[in-house]
């Protein structure tokens, strides 16, 4: 402050004089200009509205699982369908862990967790489990339509 003059007051009135000049001037200077663009949003809303019964059959149907399979304990036949099933039951019906669970019964939060994961990694790995995925979202497309 000592650089804007020697008393407190004056100092002060300096500084807010030239910080507000500077800020003047940085404001002409950012000033839009009319660059005739246009803003457009393409991003697509996925709707969280599809029912665990509408998920469930979809996964069934593509993955040839009964859907018992999907609510059973130690399937290792059906952990990828179930991994896949939880992670669109998060993603399409908006279902928090502690829902899933109740869902699928007879399962923990943290084995919801770690299904979830794994259904992640099958979508990205997998070009099957992927374009399940891409189906599910312009069916999901089509219902909001």
């Amino acid at each position: 402050m000592s650089f804007f003059g020697r008393r407190k007051r004056r100092a002060r009135e300096n500084y807010y004089k030239t910080m507000f000049n500077i800020e003047i001037e940085k404001l002409k200077e950012i000033e839009f200009k009319n660059d005739k663009s246009e803003y457009r949003s393409e991003k697509i809303i996925l709707f969280r509205n599809c029912s665990e019964k509408d998920i469930s059959n979809f996964i069934c149907e593509k993955t040839g699982v009964e859907e018992i399979e999907l609510k059973l304990k130690h399937r290792r036949k059906s952990r990828k369908a179930k991994a896949v099933y939880v992670v669109f039951l998060t993603q399409f019906s908006g279902k928090s862990q502690k829902e899933i669970c109740k869902t699928l019964e007879n399962i923990t939060q943290s084995n919801v967790s770690m299904l979830c994961k794994y259904g992640v990694e099958l979508i990205i790995k997998d070009k099957f489990y992927k374009s399940m995925l891409d189906e599910l979202v312009d069916l999901n497309a089509q219902k909001t339509a």
